[in-house]
């Protein structure tokens, strides 16, 4: 199973990682803390509280409307 993690970067900016095997953990959102996987957009944001969050949406127009928390920073 794999493992993800949501965190700020070094500029502060939130972005989704995946731990690899060997413990590392490798960025994989784009520029705008986003993943677009099996029809759902995974955004990375932060919340009021400052923690880092992971929403999932579904893709495509009209698909911003419901969004579901995924996802929180340890």
């Amino acid at each position: 199973m794999t493992t993800y993690k949501v965190k700020p970067d070094a500029t502060g900016k939130c972005h989704i990682f995946m731990l690899e095997n060997n413990g590392n953990l490798r960025k994989i959102s784009n520029t705008s803390g986003e993943v677009h996987a099996h029809g759902s957009i995974f955004k990375a944001q932060k919340r009021s509280d400052g923690k880092c969050c992971v929403f999932r949406t579904a893709d495509g127009p009209g698909g911003q409307g419901d969004r579901e928390l995924v996802l929180v920073q340890d």
